[in-house]
This record gives structure tokens, C-alpha cells and sequence, in this order.
């Protein structure tokens, strides 16, 4: 899955991509992580930006419950910072895929997150 992601954003978003992140409750795996990010970042902030996602992924049900009627599943949930996109693609709770993406990559790319959600949630068979 990992090697699919990493395909994906970098054709998708021309050498925007940052970092993937695979968590689970218990352990992580970065997947990709550009060599100026891992510059800028120890794997102390590393750890505590996975988390992060860990958290949000365990309100993931709440956001469903609450919106599920009206906006169908939810995907993907996003921070934007004016520099960096943060994506985080909730397999289950306390589980998924986090990607960074510099921010100017969005607007460069319709469907984006639709279709990473497709890679990401495809098991590869």
C-alpha cells in the first residue's frame, strides 16, 4: 500500500509530497518522507504528529455520526497550514494513513483525496 501511495501523490502532485505515514494503534512505519522534511523534524516531532492523527482517527466515528446522513462516508479529514497540507485517511480507529503534502499541491489537483482514498483503502488485490 505504501509503495501505491507514494506512486500516487508523487505523479499526481509533481514532487509535493512529504511524507506518508501508516499507523496503528500501537506503531508506525514512515513509509515516504522527502529528505528536506526529515530535516526539519526529529523523530520526537515525528511520533507526535502520528499521535495526533491516532486521536483524530478515534473521532472519525463521532464525525460519521453526525454528518453520515447528509455528507455520506467520511474520507479524509485535512489541516491546512499555508505551507503544508496535512491528510489523514482513517482506515478504523487508532489506524491509517497519514500524508503531508506542500500546500500549493491542492489547488494543482481536482480529486485528489477522492482518489488517494481509493488507494489507500484498496487492499491491493
Amino acid at each position: 500500500m505504501a509503495g501505491r501511495l507514494e506512486q500516487f501523490f508523487t505523479k499526481r502532485t509533481s514532487g509535493s509530497l512529504r511524507s506518508i505515514v501508516i499507523y496503528k494503534e500501537d506503531e508506525f512505519d514512515v513509509a515516504f518522507l522527502r529528505d528536506d522534511v526529515a530535516a526539519e523534524y526529529s523523530e520526537h516531532d515525528v511520533a507526535a504528529a502520528v499521535d495526533d492523527s491516532r486521536m483524530e482517527s478515534l473521532m472519525a466515528p463521532v464525525y460519521g455520526d453526525l454528518y453520515t446522513e447528509d455528507h455520506d462516508e467520511l474520507v479524509c479529514t485535512m489541516k491546512v497550514f499555508p505551507s503544508v497540507v496535512e491528510m489523514n485517511f482513517v482506515l478504523s480507529s487508532g489506524e491509517g494513513i497519514a500524508v503531508a503534502l506542500d500546500s500549493g499541491s491542492l489547488a494543482e489537483s481536482e480529486d485528489l483525496v477522492t482518489e488517494a482514498r481509493e488507494v489507500a483503502s484498496d487492499d491491493g488485490s
